[in-house]
């Protein structure tokens, strides 16, 4: 089973960095200094594209796959049965005792 980011809320940071890249391609085609909001544009449409296009986690029969945001890493939790999985605060399930791999 996979996890995925939320779509409203990628899809809520692609507008907006798009509309900050469009705003600072127009300061600066006035003679402002664009990169004050030029940065944080394409950092925000990057980001998006990974909440939009990557999963948040993965549950497979024996292991569980955390994925990073940006880049190809990933965390492989092995587990032996569902009754190791420990959810507590909301937050991601882990395995008593188990070693990341």
């Amino acid at each position: 089973m996979e996890v995925h980011y939320s779509k409203p809320i990628g899809i809520t940071m692609l507008i907006l960095g798009i509309i900050n890249l469009i705003l600072s391609l127009i300061l600066w085609s006035i003679g402002g200094s664009p990169l004050a909001s030029l940065i944080p544009g394409i950092a925000c449409t990057f980001i998006s594209i990974g909440y939009l296009t990557k999963s948040y986690f993965t549950v497979n029969e024996n292991w569980i796959v955390t994925y990073a945001l940006l880049g190809p890493l990933k965390r492989e939790t092995r587990y032996e049965s569902f009754d190791e999985l420990i959810v507590s605060r909301n937050e991601l399930p882990s395995v008593e005792g188990a070693i990341p791999q």
